[in-house]
């Protein structure tokens, strides 16, 4: 993360602090389809796979110019590629309405 951040002009010094242990997200097998374990959270999208009205601010990110009411995470405007994505999160409430009872407090 250091070496990252480094390479970008930021206005104040960026600081990541916690007291917390991280933990990395697990990688996906080269064939998650032959991988029952795998195949229980992954979800298949196709190239031309688009959600309308996503909710959690999806438009946001597929977006170049503008919101348009959908999300294509493959579309042409290069699908991700290059994105580094940082995330740290304090927890979600279970009980909300978009997870519609599949969010399990641990």
């Amino acid at each position: 993360v250091k070496e990252e951040l480094s390479q970008h002009a930021w206005p104040s010094t960026p600081v990541v602090e916690t007291d917390a242990t991280w933990y990395a997200i697990p990688a996906i097998p080269a064939n998650p389809v032959d991988d029952a374990d795998a195949q229980a959270g992954l979800q298949m999208f196709g190239a031309d796979s688009v959600q309308r009205n996503p909710p959690w601010g999806l438009d946001r990110i597929d977006a170049v110019e503008g919101r348009d009411r959908r999300y294509a995470p493959f579309s042409a405007y290069g699908g991700g590629d290059g994105v580094h994505i940082y995330l740290a999160d304090t927890g979600i409430m279970t009980t909300h309405e978009d997870f519609g009872g599949r969010a399990v407090p641990t």
